[in-house]
């Protein structure tokens, strides 16, 4: 597999994603600064996030992980919803002796906190319910500086090609930086007005702490201050974008820094439980307004049906496109994988 600096996305499919030379620097541009990749050879990050709590990223996160591991490749998941995790639910995970909390608090081995499951292909870093770890990040990060090394460095050490980070709800700092590791990011709603109301609401807080982070990186401390102040009040509309006030705040040279970095990556909505014919066409039109309104790269990656087998999956405790791989929810979930590993030029 080709590294991810040498990688140029696959466009066949997700059309507007733009070629960069050094997708790599570009990339970590954009990383909070405790989060310092310096090796290229990375695997394939995916963050499933949404704002919103009960939409399905969970559900998405272990199940999407199935179907990818179906196509022969290796995959990590990884439970960031903390303080609330519940990712080990949907994975038939039997008892969990080491969680995150004890790498973070230097209790473990980086090796002892990833579990196995049913699928030789998978393993799974399990969250749980400390919520104290959150204050641990946000009050000294460089705790976790070890952890996302660790994290790039399974592909060298276990061969894994996917990362799946599943995420916490709200629109938290850190949540959103942990959604700025993605090359692919999922971007989860259902097909209500609140739930796209909270994943514009979180796009924005990401697009903040986005553009923090590169100015940052560049030095520029000054105007990282001005946008931290400014930023959060602006609204888009149709002839003037995020990008276009950060290029009045900051100027065009630094503004280009940004938009190169926004490059690397593809937000993808994603609409579950879909019940009508017109639920399909809204993952099309956040795509449109991610892309014109926010600046960032955006496609669909299609949409999932609502299953009453859910629940069903649910009370079981186990991988619904397993337990259920007929229905219509493993059948959506087995476009989904395709898609995205024809994003990342798998076939």
């Amino acid at each position: 597999m080709e590294d991810v600096q040498s990688t140029r996305f696959n466009t066949n499919s997700f059309e507007g994603l733009t070629a960069i030379q050094d997708v790599f620097h570009y990339w970590a541009l954009a990383l909070p600064s405790y989060i310092r990749p310096t090796n290229p050879n990375i695997p394939r990050i995916i963050s499933v996030g949404g704002g919103k709590g009960g939409v399905g990223k969970s559900l998405i996160s272990a199940n999407l992980a199935s179907k990818l591991a179906k196509h022969k490749k290796r995959v990590l998941l990884v439970d960031l919803d903390i303080g609330s995790s519940n990712l080990h639910t949907y994975l038939s995970v039997g008892s969990i002796r080491y969680h995150l909390s004890d790498y973070l608090k230097n209790k473990v081995s980086f090796a002892s906190i990833l579990s196995p499951t049913l699928s030789p292909n998978i393993a799974f870093i399990p969250g749980d319910k400390d919520s104290d770890i959150l204050k641990l990040i946000n009050t000294n990060p460089e705790v976790s500086t070890n952890f996302w090394t660790n994290l790039f460095n399974t592909k060298q050490n276990y061969g894994v090609d996917f990362i799946i980070l599943d995420l916490g709800a709200g629109n938290l700092q850190c949540i959103c930086d942990f959604f700025s590791l993605c090359h692919l990011g999922i971007l989860t709603v259902i097909p209500e007005p609140s739930s796209i109301e909270n994943a514009y609401s979180f796009l924005k807080t990401y697009i903040w702490s986005f553009s923090v982070n590169v100015l940052e990186k560049l030095g520029q401390y000054q105007l990282s201050k001005k946008v931290q102040e400014q930023l959060p009040g602006f609204a888009p509309c149709k002839s003037y974008s995020y990008l276009d006030y950060l290029e009045d705040l900051i100027g065009q040279e630094l503004t280009t820094y940004i938009r190169s970095s926004f490059n690397t990556r593809l937000v993808a909505p994603l609409i579950n439980e879909t019940r009508y014919s017109d639920d399909g066409k809204i993952s099309e039109v956040m795509s449109y307004t991610i892309r014109h309104y926010f600046g960032l790269q955006s496609q669909s990656i299609g949409q999932i049906a609502y299953d009453e087998i859910t629940w069903k999956s649910m009370r079981k405790k186990g991988l619904l496109v397993k337990d259920f791989p007929y229905s219509q929810f493993s059948k959506n979930l087995d476009q989904v994988a395709s898609n995205i590993c024809n994003f990342f030029g798998y076939r």
